[in-house]
């Protein structure tokens, strides 16, 4: 689905009718994982003049830079409200735009959803003649202390104006904190739960 269907589509979408408009989900609540960082032994056989017998030389490669989980910095909440809408309300996505995201203050106001993801374990994402399962975003509500896997027909989290959360960075706001990485986005909610989600992952935990 394109930015402007999810941006069309979370004009229609009202708070009050929210439930309404997102099919049904589990509600079973469930650290991001650091890369370790490692060196590698690599062994070389150096070429020698004919007649010279071979040796071996050892080198130590350099560790990768992508493996490293750097500490993230924290952005300035007020710089991702939108003006629009809901102007107490955090919207954000991640770099590639896969990932929309929003902390509000109410039920059901915070979360991520992505159009390029697994279905999330607990979620409903059978679909409907109106809104088949291939047309579905996957995401996961934040909901106070708990996390609820769901599947979304509409933008529930899509801001008009939202901005990129940069890569290694972080953003909190009503209790809930989320931290961008190349591998994803991981979100907590008001306590130790939380929820990875990527092209890749849609995880709980």
């Amino acid at each position: 689905m394109r930015r402007g269907s999810w941006v069309k589509s979370a004009g229609v979408l009202a708070m009050s009718g929210l439930m309404g408009c997102v099919v049904l989900a589990g509600c079973t609540p469930t650290s991001e994982t650091t890369s370790a960082t490692s060196t590698a032994t690599v062994t070389v056989t150096a070429s020698q003049p004919p007649g010279v017998s071979s040796a071996s030389t050892t080198r130590t490669a350099s560790p990768n830079p992508q493996r490293q989980q750097r500490t993230p910095e924290p952005v300035d909440p007020s710089q991702f409200r939108s003006g629009q809408r809901n102007g107490d309300d955090v919207y954000f996505t991640s770099p590639t735009g896969n990932i929309w995201c929003r902390f509000g203050s109410v039920d059901y106001s915070a979360g991520c959803q992505a159009k390029n993801a697994p279905v999330p374990a607990g979620a409903d994402c059978r679909g409907n003649s109106m809104y088949p399962a291939h047309t579905l975003s996957r995401g996961f509500f934040l909901r106070g202390a708990a996390v609820m896997p769901a599947c979304f027909n509409q933008g529930v989290f899509v801001g008009y104006e939202a901005r990129a959360l940069p890569y290694d960075h972080s953003i909190s706001a009503h209790g809930y904190l989320c931290v961008s990485r190349v591998t994803g986005v991981t979100c907590f909610a008001r306590s130790a739960h939380g929820f990875v989600l990527s092209m890749q992952e849609a995880r709980a935990f």
